[in-house]
């Protein structure tokens, strides 16, 4: 009787979060009109364009954020040192976009909170702080973390960590101008 119900049981969950389930097959594009950037610039905007590959509506209210990065390291090394890469984020207006359209908004650099890879990336400061990012950092790149699901603790218990995927824009070389 147990072995059915935890069966049954599966079964309803597995049907129920295909159901839920948004195809995610999309691309990230970054665009800056000039890439040698001031850092005392009030207005550093970047266009950041979203493309749907699935076959059905994206809901762009299931992405959430966007993270912005600049690095010393290329996107795809992996960068040690202190203070290598600056991240900040900002919100992706809700959007619904159709199969193989794109849907674009402009984020000010200029406006958000930045942190270095050792701190927090959703801790928001009083203070616009573009200026603290080194001028060596001059790799620019977007990503987008994505919830694809949970898998278990393997600890005995029940809880659930949440599996998260990415997705990176194109990669853009800048300079840094005082």
């Amino acid at each position: 009787m147990k072995f059915r119900f935890l069966i049954i049981f599966s079964l309803v969950v597995f049907c129920c979060s295909a159901i839920l389930a948004q195809e995610r097959n999309y691309e990230l594009e970054i665009s800056l009109e000039e890439t040698a950037i001031s850092k005392g610039a009030k207005e550093i905007p970047v266009k950041f364009t979203i493309t749907n590959r699935a076959d059905e509506v994206l809901k762009t209210s299931g992405l959430m954020t966007v993270h912005f990065f600049f690095s010393k390291c290329e996107l795809g090394a992996v960068c040690r040192e202190k203070e290598s890469t600056f991240s900040a984020y900002s919100e992706i207006p809700t959007k619904r976009i159709n199969s193989n359209e794109s849907f674009e908004f402009e984020v000010n650099l200029a406006d958000l909170y930045w942190n270095s890879r050792d701190g927090n990336v959703f801790y928001k400061e009083d203070i616009k702080n573009f200026n603290m990012i080194p001028a060596e950092n001059i790799y620019f790149y977007a990503r987008q973390l994505s919830l694809v699901g949970y898998e278990e603790s393997g600890n005995g218990s029940q809880e659930k960590i949440p599996i998260y995927d990415y997705t990176d824009s194109n990669m853009i070389i800048v300079v840094f101008r005082q």
